[in-house]
């Protein structure tokens, strides 16, 4: 089991780059819509199911959403280098509670799919920014960071794709 230490954005984007492949735009952007999709559905579970938190599967969601948004940026042909994760601080007052949170979320990850489409580089990378901002307050509102989140991403990449992304370990993963 490899040790993995995610302290900047940029090493993160290095991580995320193994198992990109070919991925086209439109496959990171429905990965985007999906992986938003799938910590909403689990927070209505939560929030209204009477469902306890499960600490470990929120922090994988928003790493499968932290690896779509960062692989935007990678197929833009932009880079993360200087982006460091501690100034990923939002611009405003972050959320109190989860139930504000995910209508920010929301709003963020539609904005992000919308610009995309335009293919305004500096619009789509002030989207991408403001997604992950969005990751770390959900991370800092379940007791946990970004940089968990990244690492448990991270980890998770290598043991489902230790070689990089393959079609064969995709479609017949556990």
């Amino acid at each position: 089991q490899r040790r993995v230490n995610i302290v900047t954005l940029s090493e993160y984007q290095e991580q995320a780059k193994r198992t990109l492949g070919n991925a086209s735009m439109d496959n990171l952007i429905m990965g985007v819509i999906g992986e938003t999709g799938e910590i909403i559905d689990y927070l209505k579970k939560v929030m209204y199911h009477g469902h306890p938190i499960d600490k470990l599967k929120f922090e994988l969601e928003l790493g499968d959403l932290a690896w779509y948004v960062v692989s935007i940026i990678t197929r833009s042909e932009l880079s993360l280098t200087g982006a460091d994760i501690s100034v990923m601080n939002p611009i405003f007052d972050p959320p109190t509670d989860l139930h504000e949170w995910w209508w920010l979320l929301w709003e963020d990850t539609t904005s992000l799919i919308y610009t995309d489409k335009e293919g305004d580089l500096t619009t789509v990378w002030s989207c991408v920014l403001s997604v992950l901002c969005r990751i770390r307050e959900g991370a800092d509102l379940i007791g946990s960071s970004l940089e968990r989140v990244l690492e448990l991403n991270t980890k998770k990449l290598l043991e489902h794709y230790p070689n990089g992304f393959e079609e064969h370990r995709s479609i017949y993963r556990r």
